[in-house]
């Protein structure tokens, strides 16, 4: 099923539904920012859920690839916090 791009906000634009992951396969997803592709500057973070106010936060801090891309394998099944940060 393909869904509109909303072209506000933050959107991820990817091939897979992050809930159809299986543990240690590999997400790539494009972000947009208001309908633009954010730009390779932009850095993101990546907080497991449940870990955010204990002193092990479990945080990855990522940054997006030469094509705009973000490749992330998740560690564990779960809910994520992504935080995004343009530059």
């Amino acid at each position: 099923m393909d869904v509109a791009e909303l072209r506000f906000g933050i959107e991820l634009v990817g091939e897979t539904h992050p809930s159809d992951l299986f543990v240690g396969e590999a997400d790539e997803v494009q972000l947009l920012l208001d309908g633009k592709y954010l730009l390779a500057s932009a850095l993101f973070q990546l907080t497991r859920g449940g870990t955010l106010h204990r002193n092990n936060c479990n945080v990855e801090h990522l940054c997006s690839d030469a094509r705009d891309v973000l490749v992330t394998t998740f560690a564990g099944a779960g809910m994520y916090l992504l935080q995004v940060f343009p530059q």
